[in-house]
């Protein structure tokens, strides 16, 4: 019997850290043992095998949104949580400012070379990188996907005009921020990015879910 694929699911900021227990549970509840859901803080994400990695040359013919068979054998997935005033928690801090210098890195020399970070002698981008790869000339492409955490009652607007018309993508700009970030240094989705709001959602019913009726499938699609 081949040994089961994993689920890491890395979490920034308290509810956030709540989202991630319902993901994961749920997970190993529905996956009958094909799936292993383990869960991480986003600040330590190396403890999970995630690195952000300087590659070497790389032609226009390289695929960065492939996901072959070892990134198959781990999912990864990121709940980002935005605290009050737009800002990521304190504990998404850390893996957002990573990735956006990563990517800083990556515009700076494309821009020296006169295209795009493609025609630079190398490039930043995000990876995993086991015990097993340390070393390794190619580090596994990443498959993920992001679930972001707000709540729209610590919105400014809204507490001062208790307003309906939020949605909960307006108060998760950290969520979608993360998203954007490790797609452009070449993470591959694995679903659309999932918005909740802790002022109107039940987050373990939603939690549940969405990992049992989109992230699953998608998975098992791979």
């Amino acid at each position: 019997m081949a040994p089961p694929r994993a689920l890491r699911i890395l979490h920034g900021g308290p509810i956030a850290r709540e989202v991630a227990s319902h993901v994961a549970a749920a997970a190993n509840a529905a996956a009958d043992g094909a799936l292993a859901a383990e869960v991480f803080e986003l600040a330590e994400y190396p403890d999970a095998g995630l690195d952000i990695v300087r590659l070497g040359v790389v032609d226009d013919d390289d695929d960065d949104a492939r996901v072959d068979a070892r990134s198959r054998d781990v999912i990864y997935v990121l709940v980002v949580e935005t605290a009050e005033f737009e800002n990521p928690a304190d504990e998404s801090v850390t893996f957002i400012r990573d990735c956006l210098a990563a990517s800083k890195k990556n515009r700076a020399a494309g821009a020296a070379a006169g295209d795009d970070d493609r025609a630079s002698p190398s490039r930043w981008r995000i990876r995993r990188v086991d015990d097993d790869d340390v070393g390794s000339a190619a580090p596994v492409p990443v498959a993920y996907a992001v679930v972001a955490v707000g709540d729209t009652d610590a919105m400014p607007e809204r507490a001062a005009f208790r307003s309906n018309q939020n949605t909960a993508a307006d108060c998760n700009q950290a969520g979608a921020l993360a998203d954007d970030a490790v797609k452009r240094l070449g993470g591959t989705r694995v679903t659309p990015r999932r918005y909740l709001d802790a002022a109107r959602d039940e987050l373990d019913v939603a939690a549940a879910a969405w990992c049992r009726d989109t992230l699953l499938p998608a998975v098992r699609a791979l």
